[in-house]
């Protein structure tokens, strides 16, 4: 009998980074960022990343159970011309020409027709279960639209990454930036509609989940935040973390504070982390305090206004040695306050591995840990104002030891021998539904 095939779809183009390498091994110098194929002509090579989202999930089911085929798609768009495909690490990739244009008054759009084509064509010729893992933008909504003719003959899955609906950035606009962004509600409408013409939708957020169940009871949705692998990240002693920082080049002298996430000032918005902690430094509370931020790029803005504050960056690297650098710290900060960052940006699988290292939190986004307030509170801390967030470093630097259950109460709601069972059973219900594959 033929396999469900599982095609696991992320709806955004690589990171802009990727262009300024010339040479593919200047980014590829680990097997655990993913391969490259070479081409003759602008770009000159074409990149399949390991490390994103949607492969490791393919990573972490492909490791459970080998009853399904499992693809990673997206659009790829930088000038290639057709799409390629090879396999990395057991799972196949597939990249195709796309591009990102802007209509005025309605927003930002990418799409690729040839995915759209292949897509049409693998659900008329295979059993297929489509999982799109969204951040609330066009590519889906169009996409759901244009499949819906064929929606009988394949299992649809939409899995939350980033960002909210945008009702929800409307309303906190000012009143008179609501008079010329009221296609804002309309995007809204054809989100939760497109939404509607799902089997289920997962979402990583709290508040969005619970919006949904209220206000949207027609769409299939919970909350779910897929787990990871505790076994791939250790508590270290005192002694077991200066060695570690010796070999990271770290001070060993310090309390380090980490935090992960981009340096743009209008994603992450970590120019307010870096103020706070210059104020920390000035006050002379926490002499002992190191600020670490790691997972940008020195072409972003914030690049040298961290450095001048004296904090330690480290360009994004492979998940291997960023687990190095959390096991070396001593606690851990996503310190946004962005709206729809905190409200609809989840958890985070960043913050959970930290925690499974140890690593008390420093962040907004606790709300969407699924404990109970007691289990909340012994995670971590919240910082609603810029004045929260420098009590919480002076605080936490010097009471982060009393946080000895981080790892036990992350794995509790976070383990991925228990998270996958949700995602493979679901799988099972739609192969049973759409393929009677039992």
């Amino acid at each position: 009998m033929k396999k469900t095939k599982i095609i696991h779809l992320l709806t955004h183009l690589p990171h802009p980074v990727i262009l300024k390498h010339k040479n593919p091994l200047d980014y590829f110098h680990s097997i655990s960022r993913g391969d490259f194929q070479q081409i003759d002509y602008p770009p000159y090579w074409v990149g399949f990343f390991s490390e994103d989202h949607h492969v490791l999930a393919a990573q972490e089911l492909i490791s459970f159970t080998d009853e399904f085929e499992i693809e990673c798609w997206r659009p790829y768009g930088y000038g290639i011309k057709h799409d390629y495909k090879k396999t990395v690490n057991g799972i196949v990739h597939r990249v195709f020409p796309g591009g990102t244009f802007t209509i005025p008054m309605v927003g930002n759009f990418t799409w690729s027709s040839s995915l759209y084509r292949a897509l049409v064509e693998e659900i008329q010729s295979n059993n297929v279960i489509l999982n799109v893992y969204v951040g609330h933008n066009w590519f889906p909504i169009i996409l759901i639209q244009k499949l819906k003719k064929l929606k009988s003959r394949f299992g649809l899955i939409e899995t939350h990454l980033s960002s909210g609906f945008k009702k929800f950035s409307y309303y906190k606009l000012d009143w008179w930036k609501r008079l010329f962004k009221w296609y804002y509600l309309i995007e809204h409408y054809l989100d939760v509609n497109s939404l509607k013409k799902c089997d289920h939708y997962y979402s990583g957020s709290f508040v969005e989940a619970k919006y949904l169940k209220v206000h949207h009871p027609d769409v299939s949705s919970s909350f779910f935040m897929a787990g990871i692998d505790f076994s791939k990240f250790k508590v270290l002693s005192k002694p077991e973390k200066i060695k570690l920082r010796e070999e990271l080049d770290l001070p060993t002298n310090k309390n380090i504070l980490i935090a992960q996430g981009n340096w743009r000032s209008i994603d992450y918005g970590y120019q307010h982390l870096i103020e706070c902690y210059k104020k920390v430094k000035q006050s002379g509370r926490a002499d002992n305090l190191q600020l670490v931020m790691i997972g940008g790029y020195k072409t972003e803005d914030l690049y040298e206004v961290g450095l001048k504050a004296k904090a330690i960056m480290v360009e994004r690297c492979p998940k291997s040695q960023f687990y190095k650098y959390l096991e070396a710290a001593d606690f851990f900060t996503k310190a946004s306050f962005g709206y729809i960052f905190i409200n609809f940006g989840g958890f985070g699988f960043a913050t959970i591995e930290a925690l499974a290292c140890g690593l008390p939190m420093i962040s907004n986004n606790i709300i969407h840990y699924p404990g109970t307030d007691e289990e909340r509170n012994g995670i971590g801390v919240e910082m609603p104002t810029k004045e929260k967030l420098i009590e919480a470093m002076i605080s936490m630097n010097e009471n982060y030891p009393n946080y000895t259950s981080c790892r036990e109460l992350a794995k509790k709601y976070f383990n991925i021998e228990n998270t996958r069972l949700e995602l493979v059973s679901k799988y099972r219900e739609l192969s049973a539904k759409y393929f009677k594959v039992n």
